[in-house]
């Protein structure tokens, strides 16, 4: 998908201690379809999930990978912290 808008929202690094690696979170609007070339071992699927059906898919244990739910957290935050 080619974003229309993106918003950085935090910066973060996945393996403190083990690697110097550091990613990036952003939030993005207006998708379009695009085609891209994926690497050899890439395999996934695209899906269009609400807000609430993430946090649903959190707690039954089906998202968890860290960086899915550091940018839910992140977003979940209260606006004043």
């Amino acid at each position: 998908m080619r974003p229309g808008k993106l918003k950085k929202l935090l910066d973060f690094y996945p393996t403190p201690g083990v690697s110097g690696e550091r990613m990036h979170a952003f939030l993005a609007w207006g998708l379009k379809p695009a085609i891209a070339q994926k690497d050899e071992d890439e395999d996934f699927e695209l899906g269009t999930f609400s807000y609430s059906q993430i946090g649903r898919m959190i707690r039954r244990g089906e998202i968890a990978d860290g960086k899915t739910l550091i940018g839910f957290f992140y977003l979940k935050k209260p606006k004043n912290q």
